[in-house]
């Protein structure tokens, strides 16, 4: 029995691929906005016929570059590409803490074409394709239209071990999608905003009023208690 519902549900989702397959702009359509990071570049698309995000991401041989849904490394979704000798991956993440995020339980993740390696430029092109609402809301981000959406975006260069990044930093998104027409473009959120830690800066206002009353204490002592 166990087995038929397995074969039933991969039956499922091969159907579901088919059909989003068979209703998919091609890439060379799609609007996107266009990012050179370093040597990392990372085209961001929607196509509007199956409400997806399509990632193009170009990355160097044995290296990683990574992107997240959001503003911080907790309860964030990310995807990540990696190339190893001319091999390449990618991986659905969820990231739950400032540790190395781990596999989402479900990849959500698909590939619009095999990973291309280039000889001449020693790199490798992914075409990545995700649902704006992948159904899992435990590991997976809903991705809203017209909205501004924070993202960040990580990148290592020495290698291509899912370490610590080389790099972090952030950017932004905004999909428009009114009236059936369509504009993607930088969200242009402010990124000195972003990379704010209002924890951590709560935690220094606190420590310093701590430390100027027990200063005045220890001064009052000094003179005047001797």
């Amino acid at each position: 029995m166990m087995d038929n519902l397995i074969g039933d549900d991969e039956n499922f989702m091969a159907r579901t691929v088919r059909k989003l397959d068979n209703k998919k702009t091609p890439l060379e359509e799609l609007i996107c906005i266009k990012n050179t990071w370093d040597v990392f570049e990372l085209d961001a698309c929607y196509d509007r016929d199956t409400q997806e995000l399509v990632f193009k991401a170009v990355v160097p041989n044995n290296t990683w570059f990574s992107i997240g849904f959001g503003e911080s490394m907790t309860n964030t979704d990310m995807i990540g590409w990696f190339v190893k000798d001319k091999a390449g991956s990618t991986v659905d993440y969820w990231s739950t803490s400032q540790a190395a995020p781990v596999e989402d339980t479900t990849s959500d993740l698909r590939e619009d074409r095999p990973a291309a390696y280039d000889e001449a430029t020693d790199k490798m092109t992914f075409v990545t394709r995700r649902l704006l609402d992948t159904g899992d809301t435990e590991q997976d981000f809903l991705v809203k239209l017209n909205v501004d959406q924070p993202m960040m975006y990580a990148y290592r260069k020495s290698d291509s071990d899912w370490q610590r990044h080389d790099f972090r930093t952030f950017w932004s998104l905004n999909i428009q999608d009114v009236d059936g027409e369509v504009k993607i473009a930088d969200a242009g959120l402010d990124i000195t905003e972003l990379l704010r830690n209002y924890e951590f800066e709560a935690h220094g206002w606190w420590m310093w009023g701590s430390w100027y009353i027990i200063g005045i204490l220890l001064l009052a002592t000094k003179r005047y208690f001797k």
